[in-house]
């Protein structure tokens, strides 16, 4: 990061903060500036309080992006705090996950759902090693969680043509009074709204136990629900659960008391057993 300052044609000071990033992605494929352009450019601009970082150059050869710094305090930070804004900030997120869904932009490449499958049994997979390991006893529990995952993760019928973020957390969506700005937009593509959903509760859900927050956990779905849409597809619920279950699998393996790692175990098989 880095801060820029001059001044602006009318004379006046102008200081803008700028975050530059090198990737191998961007020296290969342009496509995730593009997108960021082209969603600046159809709504998620300055002149929107839900917006992404502005998109200021790219060097190809080098792999090179640079892009505005997003103003205010990521969701993750807000959590760890117990900011008392939290459930402000995860409503506004809500509104916009639910505008990046409804957006026209459709520069995002497809995403097969066999990759997806690839991403979560190389995932979940890894956790239920490490959790395995830990707590031998949770062992055939955790690895029947892996296929149970994967199944309801399926349960999609069509290929989505929606745009969505793909690692759409709390750390990625900054707050500012009114205004969201969700960054590291590398990940975006087609595919199901769902993976947005529930990547979002389920670590919500987390830093609820993990942070003692003063919020209940219904109490904060409930609102991002509501933001996102007046009635959510029972459909999509069920596909969001099974992210909510792949974090849930995740932190259980960062337990080090049996019975800690035993309760986010039984998260995990409640979300994706779970009939909405």
């Amino acid at each position: 990061m880095f801060e820029l300052r001059g001044r602006g044609p009318d004379g006046k000071p102008v200081q803008r903060s700028i975050i530059g990033r090198f990737t191998r992605e961007y020296k290969e494929d342009r496509t995730p500036f593009d997108l960021m352009e082209e969603l600046w450019q159809d709504g998620f601009g300055s002149d929107s309080d839900l917006r992404v970082c502005e998109p200021l150059l790219y060097v190809p050869a080098r792999g090179l992006v640079l892009v505005s710094k997003a103003s205010g305090t990521d969701l993750q930070t807000m959590s760890e705090s117990a900011s008392e804004l939290l459930p402000t900030a995860a409503k506004r997120a809500g509104d916009w996950i639910a505008k990046l869904h409804r957006t026209r932009v459709r520069n995002g490449r497809v995403r097969p759902m066999a990759d997806e499958e690839t991403t979560i049994r190389d995932g979940v997979g890894t956790a239920v090693a490490k959790l395995s390991s830990n707590h031998p006893s949770l062992s055939g529990r955790a690895n029947g969680l892996v296929r149970r995952i994967l199944a309801v993760a399926r349960l999609i019928d069509k290929p989505s043509t929606t745009l969505v973020h793909g690692d759409y957390l709390p750390r990625n969506i900054f707050f500012d009074g009114s205004t969201v700005t969700a960054i590291d937009l590398d990940g975006c593509s087609l595919f199901d709204p769902a993976k947005d959903l529930g990547k979002l509760l389920g670590r919500l859900a987390v830093n609820v136990k993990l942070y003692d927050l003063p919020f209940r956990e219904a109490s904060l779905r409930s609102t991002v629900l509501s933001a996102y849409s007046e009635e959510v597809p029972e459909e999509l619920l069920r596909r969001a659960a099974a992210y909510e279950a792949i974090l849930f699998v995740k932190q259980s393996k960062r337990e080090a008391d049996p019975q800690a790692a035993e309760y986010w175990l039984d998260r995990a098989e409640e979300r994706v057993d779970e009939r909405h």
